[in-house]
């Protein structure tokens, strides 16, 4: 498995999933994080290699940065992450 950051273009639209801009996209992506204010995302591929959009990480980088960023409820993660796209049940 192979860990990226991925950048997120202030004011940009997403859908759940989401994994940044490139021609040609790592296959199978889980995405562990979107942290809106520090404009990037954290995910995984099993792919071999990365397109050069985005920056490899190592384990070690990805737990701390989830580690960091686990408190701060402007960043997507976790929980929030799977509310993220969830609508109140008001409509709102």
């Amino acid at each position: 498995m192979i860990y990226f950051q991925f950048d997120i273009p202030k004011g940009l639209g997403y859908s759940k999933g989401w994994h940044g801009t490139m021609p040609h996209c790592p296959s199978n992506v889980v995405v562990h994080m979107y942290d809106e204010v520090g404009g990037y995302g954290i995910a995984v591929t099993p792919d071999k290699s990365l397109p050069k959009e985005v920056t490899k990480l190592d384990e070690i980088e990805v737990l701390t940065t989830l580690t960091e960023k686990m408190d701060d409820d402007r960043v997507y993660i976790a929980d929030r992450l799977e509310d993220k796209w969830v609508e109140d049940i008001d409509g709102r």
